[in-house]
């Protein structure tokens, strides 16, 4: 999940961008490296009982964010 920050900075990055391409034009982009990402999952999701965690019943209960893994 991106954080405000990271949104702030991408909008940043694509108003860089798009200033450059005004100024530049056409050669500006050829310039651009684009790549594909792939993102692995590394990490085993946890059981039902791995994931149980002891805490006082007026305690706020543990965000989570569910995990998907991609298709290849």
């Amino acid at each position: 999940m991106l954080m405000d920050l990271h949104k702030t900075q991408r909008l940043g990055s694509a108003l860089t961008f798009l200033e450059r391409y005004h100024n530049e034009g056409e050669d500006f982009l050829d310039q651009i490296v684009t790549g594909d990402e792939t993102w692995v999952a590394y990490v085993t999701p946890e059981s039902k009982q791995q994931s149980m965690e002891w805490r006082h019943s007026s305690s706020p209960k543990r965000v989570k964010f569910k995990q998907t893994i991609s298709a290849r």
